[in-house]
């Protein structure tokens, strides 16, 4: 079977003419959308930006990027190009960094990304990890799964620990759940609540609600189940992102809130805190650490198995 024309192309811009920087300039254009803003990244003129996207698609026959204003979006040839470029640059700084350790005797780095309702659980496996790598550096940052993902898959992030699958390409990512710890609804032990023995959804009519931040996933879970049931939320409620700081202050309110589990019944509080018993839907009892679809370096590999250890008990 004769290889068309752009076949050919493609195949020779592969073995021939494809180098570093016309991933590093993809990449760059992905991140800041503007060639004036690659161009000042790079420390290169505009006019260079534009005539590597013009030599590559002369190459490869066929069109990267379509212009939107000052914007440029990617056709679907130049998207595959972008998620590869990704992986191959990603790749190579884990390269660096595994030479520059050898040179240096640095042992590396882990970097975790968490949403704010599994943090609690992870000092185990941070524990289990240091005792076996006491050198490598741990860095943990907490936030919301829309800043998340985006940092792992430009790897900033080595893994996320998140109760929500990505909401990229699922094809960039690996999934390993490590175990369940469904939400709750809670209050303080005076609240009118506390003491009942069955609790119906429309007893909570008219009582204020601590409430996560609106972008993030506990709050959408929180907004349906309240749907579900034709509760309205009152004037009045607040919007934390403090979770660790309920426990000190749901005693001390007639206030609702919806948390993990393993929080809400830690004995650490001094059973401070009521769980309600509510019949409450699946959705984000899961917790699960993602990493992307590319080997995990080694040390990255070790933290996930330390993970599975801790979350196993």
């Amino acid at each position: 079977m004769t290889a068309s024309p752009q076949s050919i192309a493609v195949e020779r811009f592969f073995r021939l003419g494809l180098r570093l920087n016309h991933l590093r300039l993809l990449v760059s254009l992905a991140r800041l959308g503007q060639v004036k803003k690659v161009a000042a990244a790079l420390n290169v003129t505009q006019p260079a930006v534009s005539k590597q996207i013009a030599e590559m698609e002369a190459a490869l026959q066929m069109p990267l990027v379509v212009r939107n204003g000052r914007q440029l979006a990617f056709t679907e040839a130049g998207e595959i190009l972008v998620k590869r470029g990704m992986e191959i640059l990603l790749q190579i700084e884990h390269g660096r960094a595994e030479l520059d350790g050898l040179v240096t005797g640095a042992a590396g780095r882990v970097a975790i990304g968490a949403v704010p309702t599994v943090t609690h659980s992870l000092p185990k496996a941070i524990a289990l990890f240091q005792a076996q790598t006491p050198d490598v550096t741990i860095t943990l940052v907490e936030g919301t799964t829309d800043k998340l993902f985006p940092l792992l898959a430009d790897g900033t992030f080595d893994l996320v620990i998140s109760r929500t699958p990505p909401a990229l390409d699922a094809s960039m990512f690996r999934e390993m759940l490590l175990g369940s710890d469904p939400y709750v609804v809670v209050c303080g032990r005076q609240h009118p609540l506390a003491q009942r023995q069955r609790v119906r959804w429309r007893d909570l009519a008219g009582f204020k609600w601590v409430l996560p931040p609106a972008f993030s996933a506990i709050h959408g879970t929180l907004m349906d189940m309240l749907s579900a049931h034709a509760i309205t939320l009152p004037p009045g409620c607040m919007i934390w992102s403090a979770l660790h700081a309920l426990p000190e202050f749901l005693p001390r309110t007639q206030t609702l809130a919806l948390m993990p589990g393993s929080i809400a019944r830690n004995p650490i509080y001094g059973g401070t805190l009521t769980v309600l018993p509510l019949e409450l839907p699946g959705p984000g009892a899961t917790v699960r650490a993602v990493s992307r679809q590319a080997d995990p370096p080694e040390a990255t590999a070790l933290m996930l198995n330390c993970l599975k250890q801790a979350f196993a008990g």
